[in-house]
């Protein structure tokens, strides 16, 4: 009987593909590996450096708001570049946010930092006229302090119907005996039987376009009033000197038709204000009066004249009184 050989296979033994066999966990990339990339980003050096570096250039060109914009542009394009290299992988998730946070923090410190310093110099170079408006430092002896007298003078008048206000041209005429000093703190008051009401000194929007008052009922010219140019504000930019007087004008509208209180002595206005030191009143005020016919608006060394065609104002009427000084 012949003998059973064994059984041979032709079965190839099983092979494993190398895609699924585990893999190694990949080792994070080193920190300079990720900062040389980030140095080779067009993100990083285009949209977040170059950005930041147009907006201090727009910053000393005296663009203040565009370029506060573009910073901040240009700081959260560097925070998403940044962000975007991982610098932190392989950490717990809430250590890669704290950290983001910080470096985010610290960019916009450097950043601010920065355009606070390049800001004075910019501020001094393009902006000489607010710094001339600002209060002046000055050096007053302990003994010797600011000693203002104030005096009203003519009145101008007129009742604009468009309007329903009575615009009033204040002449003011402020005298100092002490140490040189501005004026703050302008208050004009109206008292009659009809109001009682504090009054706002008028600015207007357009300087290129005065208000013109007429000298007289049949005067071709009158003066040209710019709000720029009131009393209230020459003299809160420069100060007056000792025995040298300052004159000029303030304009004001109340409310109605006042033109008959104004000319009956029913009217009382009151200009108020202080010097540098704050904590003296000097007050001046004009108790109306019917003006003489005729009588014409005095003319001031400060005052210029324009053809009548481009007065604003309607129903003239005009009251003169002799100042009624107060201290």
């Amino acid at each position: 009987m012949a003998k059973r050989g064994k059984a041979t296979s032709n079965k190839r033994p099983r092979t494993t593909s190398p895609a699924l066999l585990p893999q190694p966990a990949a080792k994070p990339e080193p920190a300079p590996g990720k900062v040389w990339r980030l140095t080779e980003s067009n993100l990083f050096w285009g949209g977040g450096v170059g950005v930041i570096l147009v907006a201090y250039g727009f910053l000393l060109a005296g663009a203040l708001k565009f370029s506060i914009a573009l910073i901040i542009f240009g700081w959260l394009v560097i925070t998403y570049s940044i962000y975007r290299h991982n610098f932190f992988e392989g950490k717990p998730k809430r250590i890669q946010v704290v950290c983001q946070v910080l470096i985010s923090l610290s960019t916009v410190a450097i950043l601010t930092w920065i355009w606070l310093s390049l800001l004075p110099t910019t501020a001094r170079e393009e902006t000489p006229l607010v710094q001339s408006q600002s209060t002046p430092i000055l050096s007053t002896p302990s003994n010797e302090r600011p000693e203002f007298t104030l005096g009203l003078g003519q009145i101008y008048n007129a009742y604009s119907e468009s309007e329903d206000k009575t615009k009033l041209l204040i002449e003011v005429e402020i005298r100092n005996t002490g140490a040189p000093s501005i004026t703050t703190d302008w208050r004009i008051h109206y008292k009659s039987p009809t109001l009682d009401q504090d009054l706002r000194t008028v600015r207007f929007k357009n300087e290129a376009e005065p208000v013109v008052f007429p000298l007289s009922d049949d005067a071709d010219t009158g003066i040209a009033f710019n709000s720029s140019e009131a009393i209230n504000i020459t003299t809160a930019r420069t100060p007056i000197m000792r025995g040298v007087p300052a004159i000029g004008r303030v304009l004001v509208n109340v409310p109605g038709n006042k033109t008959s209180e104004l000319q009956t002595g029913e009217a009382v206005i009151t200009v108020t204000l202080h010097d540098y030191l704050k904590d003296r009143d000097y007050s001046g005020q004009f108790k109306g009066r019917k003006g003489l016919p005729g009588e014409a608006l005095q003319l001031l060394p400060t005052d210029k004249l324009l053809p009548r065609s481009k007065q604003r104002g309607v129903n003239r009427s005009k009251t003169t009184v002799q100042p009624q000084v107060r201290r």
